[in-house]
């Protein structure tokens, strides 16, 4: 007569976790791919970006709760080979990571509350701008005008009504310049390999610097 194997709640907890996490990076990927191949536009791209970064950081704080790393994960299950993108995508989001803000930050007022309560939904907009700035950057051939001006706009907007960092006008002025620069252009134009690349290393620089604030709350 064979024995039940009994699996413990936990562990079945941390394996639909981990499935769940899987299925979003995979998924992740091919969003990218799809919106290089231009089969998904670039609202419906940025809106599936945000949801699925903010989905994967709240399933990473979970499985940590069970020893979880985020980084032997990636490389056990061969995700940076089969999906490298999604894999690269999470990972740099994850360094953003927001734990409980209202439990380690000071607060004022009502609105600065509502402030921090919205912080994880703006953490993960912010990032989804960046990553596709530097997306669209890295890739030149569909790095239009018309794409990267929406990114640009959204973290302009993300700066203007929330008091993220502490040399905050330095990182609007930035964002503004490339605003600015890129509407001199047609909307249809890819700008220079040189601008593409400084656009990108500043992108990645705003990005280092909001998950370094993050850190430090």
């Amino acid at each position: 007569m064979s024995m039940k194997i009994i699996v413990p709640e936990a562990v079945k907890k941390r394996w639909e976790l981990e499935a769940e996490l899987y299925s979003n990076i995979a998924t992740l990927h091919w969003y990218v791919d799809a919106y290089n191949n231009g089969e998904l536009s670039q609202e419906s791209y940025h809106r599936r970006l945000k949801s699925i970064i903010k989905q994967s950081i709240d399933i990473i704080m979970e499985l940590e709760r069970y020893g979880f790393n985020l980084e032997r994960f990636i490389k056990e299950t061969q995700l940076h080979i089969k999906y490298s993108r999604g894999a690269e995508i999470i990972s740099m989001a994850r360094q953003g990571e927001i734990k409980t803000l209202e439990k380690t930050i000071k607060y004022t007022s009502p609105a600065d509350l509502e402030n921090l309560r919205r912080l994880p939904l703006l953490a993960a907009d912010f990032t989804a701008n960046c990553i596709e700035i530097i997306d669209l950057t890295r890739l030149g051939a569909v790095a239009t005008v018309d794409r990267l001006i929406v990114p640009l706009d959204n973290i302009y907007s993300i700066l203007q009504n929330t008091n993220i960092f502490s040399d905050q006008e330095d990182v609007i002025k930035s964002v503004q310049f490339w605003i600015k620069k890129l509407e001199l252009l047609d909307p249809g134009t890819i700008p220079s390999e040189k601008d593409l690349q400084e656009l990108e290393a500043q992108a990645a620089r705003w990005l280092n610097l909001f998950q370094a604030r993050l850190k430090q709350l």
